[in-house]
């Protein structure tokens, strides 16, 4: 019982604290190696897997992140919030065709899933098809009446149009 506590508590750790707290940074850092210690103990618990793929992605340490949720995503049980969080860690290190086709499998296996749908989008965005990106979000906007998920894509379709003129102005030529 006091493994199970001590985990808990490094997995609060480990979600509430951010990097960019220096004098928090070093004990983040120990919470997840005592969650991955956990996982060496226990390599078939896909509870602690997710765990430590979402702490891994607040950490920023994506690829690692990815490496854990594959493990869990080839054992043949993964949910619809996995597969989101995998496109997450691929999306965020600038996998975007692995990512599409994670978020592409987390909204099979839930339609409804408006993590999954702004994931995707974003990807295709990372992607340089922002069209695309702002047709899904506004396809998504016009099937759903749940004010969580209308502001959350709307703020998707906002995101991508930052993107969208920020690249526009690294390619425009300079004025003469």
């Amino acid at each position: 019982m006091r493994n199970v506590i001590s985990l808990v508590a490094a997995l609060y750790i480990v979600a509430t604290t951010s990097s960019t707290m220096p004098a928090q940074a070093g004990t983040t850092q120990r919470s997840l190696e005592t969650i991955i210690a956990a996982i060496r103990q226990n390599p078939n618990d896909l509870n602690l897997r997710r765990e430590v793929a979402s702490a891994m992605i607040i950490k920023g340490q994506t690829v690692k992140a990815a490496e854990q949720l594959h493990i869990l995503i080839n054992s043949g049980s993964a949910t619809s919030a996995d597969w989101t969080n995998f496109g997450e860690a691929l999306r965020y290190s600038a996998d975007f065709s692995g990512a599409v086709r994670a978020y592409t499998y987390a909204l099979k296996l839930n339609p409804v899933a408006t993590q999954a749908l702004a994931g995707l989008a974003l990807a295709h965005a990372g992607a340089g098809q922002y069209n695309e990106a702002i047709s899904l979000c506004r396809t998504g906007l016009s099937q759903t009446s749940d004010v969580k998920s209308r502001q959350y894509l709307s703020a998707t379709i906002a995101s991508v149009h930052n993107m969208t003129a920020s690249a526009q102005s690294s390619t425009a030529p300079a004025a003469q």
